[in-house]
């Protein structure tokens, strides 16, 4: 069982797929070497600023679904009895089935904007900030990172380079 799960996982596109990951986590993690502290202070406030405007970010995104998904609907049902191809022939049909399901979306849409947001101000706040400025300070960790990096750079190009001859 154990067996065949690693043959199936150790598939040329597999080993290509896990390169290219590696590839791109290893640019995160030389990244801050190269950018520097003073750059790190500065992304570490641009950061911190943003996450204050999203609030009203969220309530633009909001304002715009609330006004656009009513105002639609009303268009759509104008013009497609307008043109003859309404899918009901009784008003009170598209009413109960597509105005319930436009209010349904906005419903998701808006909880799903909702949720975004919490999700960035809470990694904002309690990942990225504490993060760039543990890198901003100490010079040594910058350093450790790009070692990390190369390492994964490295590790990536070969599994690459192998997965192009099969």
């Amino acid at each position: 069982m154990f067996r065949q799960l690693i043959q199936r996982l150790l598939t040329i596109g597999n080993v290509n797929r896990f390169g290219l990951i590696l590839g791109f986590i290893s640019f995160w993690f030389m990244t801050p070497q190269f950018l520097g502290k003073q750059r790190l202070v500065r992304l570490r406030d641009l950061v911190s600023r943003g996450i204050g405007e999203l609030p009203a970010i969220a309530s633009s995104i909001v304002y715009a679904v609330l006004f656009f998904v009513p105002v639609g609907g009303f268009v759509f049902l104008f013009w497609s009895n307008r043109l003859g191809f309404s899918p009901y022939s009784n008003w009170k049909h598209w009413l109960v089935g597509d105005v319930l399901e436009l209010l349904v979306r906005a419903l998701a849409l808006l909880l799903a904007v909702v949720a975004e947001v919490l999700a960035l101000e809470f990694l904002t706040k309690h990942v990225a900030t504490p993060l760039l400025t543990k890198l901003a300070d100490d010079s040594r960790l910058r350093k450790n990172s790009l070692i990390l990096g190369a390492i994964l750079f490295v590790c990536a190009f070969i599994l690459q380079f192998v997965a192009s001859f099969f």
